[in-house]
């Protein structure tokens, strides 16, 4: 699961402080940005993986410019 500013995270916590009690405003470039570095810093520390990140048409060209390497589907 991703949720910016968060960044990746289990799913097991999608219900947890702070990620499922917070409060977000609607998604902008920074944020997905912020977000996306949390997803650099899973792929750095777990060399070898394949990421695959699902986002709207919307993000895509901003995950893809930060993070080059990972899949990305359409939702």
């Amino acid at each position: 699961m991703f949720r910016p500013p968060f960044g990746p995270y289990p799913v097991e916590l999608k219900e947890t402080f702070p990620i499922g009690q917070c409060e977000l405003p609607e998604w902008d470039e920074e944020m997905v940005v912020t977000g996306c570095r949390g997803i650099r810093a899973l792929i750095d520390a777990n060399r070898g993986i394949a990421v695959t990140v699902r986002c709207g048409p919307e993000w895509g060209s901003i995950v893809g410019r930060e993070l080059p390497e990972v899949r990305i589907e359409q939702r």
